[in-house]
């Protein structure tokens, strides 16, 4: 884990964090706070006050399918 707040917080959970991109199917990935959906927002029960203006140095994570056989499928770059 890269960032800080998310290293504290897993600290004291003492837990692992998964999570999916701030964004619906087929919307652009968010690189600040504000460009994430107002909709998205209202879905979620808190959202973090940390970093708002902070503008990521990274885009949205690649998902790939690797299948027993070892054929790979990339389902999102």
């Amino acid at each position: 884990v890269k960032n800080d707040f998310c290293k504290k917080l897993i600290t004291k959970l003492n837990r692992p964090l998964i999570s999916t991109s701030a964004n619906f199917s087929g919307e652009k990935s968010p690189l600040k706070f504000s460009d994430i959906s107002p909709e998205m927002i209202s879905l979620v029960d808190y959202a973090v006050e940390e970093d708002r203006e902070k503008v990521s140095r990274y885009s949205g994570s690649s998902v790939i399918k690797i299948w027993n056989d070892n054929r790979i499928k990339i389902l999102r770059e």
